[in-house]
């Protein structure tokens, strides 16, 4: 297993996120895209290209969760993230509860369960090979508009797909933006895990997405020292 961690430099809560995969015994594979990559017109074109190059690289059967940097935390363990990765070309994404870059295509959504219902791209776990096929398909489909966002990309693809499905009870992945302190998402004091009140489930992956960042308090709670 590994986890692909596409970022233009090792800042902010980074550190701590590969020092947890350390701890857990998972590989992490951390690169810069040769393009820059940002919000204000800049693209994320680079970012699909850089993990379609290191997904090409790897064994096709390889379990990997593609991932994305400064804004992300890990508090699991490596059986339990191993056991929720799927096979058979089936493609997990973490699910969050903005619909975006495209706010209008949220009529194309099927309802989901819980409000974790719209594609979010900063975590996807699959097998190497069904992951880069998708990314593949995407490039095949000869639309550059796609390209220019990531989440773009696979909000595209899971709804033209079959075997791309959402995380919406957040067993895998958990994305906080728009999400309520205290009654949605909480921290175990003992534990220092961060649980979702709503579905019961503590997340391997945390992703404090749209441009959000980790406050001192919640790392302290976490029991996190920068």
């Amino acid at each position: 297993m590994k986890v692909l961690i596409c970022a233009t430099s090792i800042e902010k809560t980074m550190g701590a996120y590969l020092l947890q995969l350390k701890r857990a015994g998972i590989d992490a594979l951390w690169g810069s895209p040769a393009s820059p990559i940002g919000h204000n017109g800049i693209g994320w074109s680079g970012k699909l290209a850089w993990q379609r190059n290191a997904l090409s690289a790897l064994d096709p059967k390889e379990q990997v969760i593609l991932s994305d940097g400064w804004d992300v935390l890990f508090q699991g363990t490596r059986k339990v993230v191993e056991g929720l990765i799927p096979d058979e070309g089936e493609i997990v994404v973490a699910g969050e509860k903005n619909c975006w870059p495209d706010p209008k295509l949220q009529i194309h959504y099927p309802m989901g369960p819980t409000p974790w219902m719209f594609v979010n791209s900063g975590l996807i776990a699959g097998e190497a090979g069904a992951l880069l096929g998708e990314i593949e398909r995407g490039y095949a489909a000869g639309d550059p508009k796609l390209l220019e966002d990531d989440q773009r990309l696979w909000t595209w693809l899971f709804l033209t797909g079959e075997k791309i499905f959402i995380d919406y009870n957040c067993r895998l992945f958990q994305t906080t933006f728009l999400n309520i302190v205290g009654t949605e998402l909480g921290i175990c004091n003992e534990t220092k895990q961060i649980h979702n009140q709503k579905t019961g489930m503590i997340p391997c992956f945390l992703h404090c997405n749209a441009g959000q960042d980790w406050t001192e308090r919640e790392l302290n709670l976490m029991g996190i020292t920068l």
